[in-house]
């Protein structure tokens, strides 16, 4: 039963709830200072290679990407090597200087081009690395959200590319991470503060008759 909760039994790692315990107990354990990487990796658009390859084709370059994540990071002490969902991968990995997670970020986009030639992926745009150095005190939310604001830097600088948070570039107008644009949808449900714009679809033969309404939330 342990087994069916924490871990994604298809591709041999630990799942999102598995992963957001280690994460929390981490960062929240007063009788210890844990300090580390979290790493965020995701696979070039997944559900192109559903439409293209097939979802056998899929799996098969998922299984294999966790396979050489747990070869370049499985190995070190203190470290959690997890899916979250669809192509998206997490290690976290204590007692890491950010010299050693540089360099395991750039063999992990090297060894993760093994999906190109091998044949499996048709392209070589195959993942984007993006990590942010933690140490204990920081919230979950906080280190999830420079690690993914990472990963979206690593997504702007082309094919097979890695990037690592760095405060001093942070500016007041940095988009915010993945957690943040959903804290801020949450509360605008909350508060109700959506507005509805509904468009009117016609055929391009009769613009006279009304077929439907699309209806557009802002």
């Amino acid at each position: 039963m342990r087994k069916l909760a924490f871990q994604d039994e298809l591709r041999g790692l630990q799942n999102r709830r598995y992963f957001d315990a280690a994460l929390n107990s981490s960062l929240n354990d007063r009788n210890e200072v844990h300090e580390g990487a979290l790493l965020l990796m995701s696979i070039y658009d997944l559900q192109g290679i559903n439409q293209r390859l097939g979802f056998d084709a899929a799996d098969e370059i998922l299984t294999m990407a966790a396979l050489i994540l747990k070869e370049c990071a499985g190995t070190m002490d203190g470290t959690v090597v997890a899916r979250l969902s669809g192509g998206d991968f997490a290690v976290m990995l204590e007692n890491i200087s950010q010299v050693e997670a540089d360099q395991l970020a750039d063999a992990l986009c090297l060894e993760m081009m093994r999906l190109h030639t091998t044949g499996m992926l048709d392209t070589e745009q195959v993942c984007h690395v993006g990590f942010a150095m933690y140490h204990s005190g920081m919230t979950y939310s906080e280190i999830l959200s420079r690690s993914d604001n990472a990963l979206q830097l690593a997504r702007t600088q082309g094919v097979n590319s890695w990037a690592v948070y760095a405060a001093h570039e942070e500016t007041e107008s940095s988009l915010p991470g993945r957690r943040e644009w959903q804290g801020i949808v949450r509360e605008a449900i909350e508060y109700e503060n959506i507005v509805l714009h509904a468009q009117p679809v016609v055929s391009t033969g009769d613009r006279e008759t009304l077929l439907r309404r699309e209806t557009l939330s802002r």
